[in-house]
C-alpha cells in the first residue's frame, strides 16, 4: 500500500465514527504518520500531540475551555481528520512537483525539421553529434507500427528543442504579383515548425534559415538564426542551448 493509500484508509475509517462519547483512538494513527513522513516531520508531531489529547483529557481540554467529554472528543476527532486531509493534499502536491521535475529533465535531444537541403541537414546533425547532442531526423527513425508522418512526429517529439531548416527549396509569390517572387521553405517544413511550437513552445524552436528565404509571419516568439556559410550559426546555437539548459561538449 502506498503512502497516500495508507492515509486515505485512515481518513475513511475516521469518517465512519458518529458516537464521539465512546470513540477509541489508537497509536496506529501516529504510527501511520511516522511511517509515511518519518518521526521528525510536522505531520507526525502534530498527530502525536493530538493523540496525547486522547489520553490526557485535562491538558488538552484546556485548549477548548469547559466542554463535555463528548464535545472534547469531537474536537479532537475533527483535528485529526483535518490533519489527514492536509497530509493527503501535501502528498498530491509532492507528486505533481515530481512529475513536473521529470518532465523538465534534460534529454540532450534535438529534432531536426528539414527540407531538400541535405548538405545543411547533415552538417547540422554531424555537428550536434560532435558536441554530444543527439539529433533526431524523422526518416532515420523506426516506424514502430506508426504509419502516418504526424504520428511519427508526435512519437519522436520528446526532445529539448527543434531546429527547423528554412532553406530555399521552393519559390512563390502573392497571387497577381509574380514580380515579388521569393524563395521559400517546403510547406511541410512550415507545418512542422508550427507543430513543434505547439508541442515545445516557441522559445524551444530555432529557425535556422538561408539568407533571403521568406519566413512565416505567424510564428512569433521563435528563435531565428541565419545559416551563414562561415558557420557562425554554431556559436549562436550554443548560446541558445545554454539558455535552454541543454548540456553539450565544449
Amino acid at each position: 500500500m502506498n503512502k497516500k493509500a495508507i492515509l486515505k484508509k485512515l481518513r475513511e475509517e475516521l469518517s465512519t465514527y458518529d458516537d464521539f462519547s465512546t470513540i477509541k483512538y489508537k497509536a496506529k494513527y501516529v504510527e501511520a504518520f511516522r511511517k509515511v513522513f518519518g518521526p521528525d516531520s510536522h505531520f507526525t508531531k502534530e498527530a502525536n500531540n493530538t493523540s496525547t489529547g486522547f489520553n490526557v483529557k485535562g491538558a488538552a481540554e484546556s485548549m477548548y475551555g469547559e466542554i463535555s467529554h463528548e464535545e472534547f472528543m469531537k474536537n479532537i476527532h475533527i483535528a485529526l481528520v483535518n490533519l489527514l486531509d492536509e497530509a493527503i493534499d501535501f502528498l498530491d502536491m509532492s507528486a505533481d512537483d515530481e512529475e513536473a521535475a521529470e518532465g523538465s529533465v534534460v534529454k540532450n535531444k534535438v529534432f531536426i525539421v528539414h527540407g531538400h537541403d541535405a548538405a545543411l541537414k547533415y552538417q547540422l546533425s554531424d555537428w550536434l553529434r560532435s558536441i554530444e547532442v543527439e539529433p533526431i531526423i524523422l526518416h532515420e527513425q523506426a516506424n514502430e507500427g506508426v504509419t502516418s508522418i504526424l504520428g511519427k512526429l508526435e512519437r519522436y517529439s520528446d526532445v529539448d528543442c527543434a531546429i527547423v531548416l528554412f532553406t530555399a527549396d521552393d519559390e512563390g509569390y502573392e497571387k497577381g504579383k509574380p514580380e515579388a517572387l521569393k524563395s521559400r521553405a517546403r510547406q511541410n517544413v512550415v507545418f512542422e515548425a508550427g507543430l513543434f511550437v505547439g508541442l515545445l513552445s516557441a522559445k524551444r524552436v530555432i529557425m535556422l534559415y538561408d539568407n533571403g528565404v521568406e519566413l512565416p509571419g505567424d510564428l512569433g516568439g521563435c528563435i531565428y538564426t541565419e545559416a551563414d556559410k562561415y558557420g557562425g550559426w554554431k556559436e549562436q546555437l550554443r548560446k541558445e542551448f545554454n539558455a535552454m539548459g541543454i548540456e553539450y561538449k565544449h
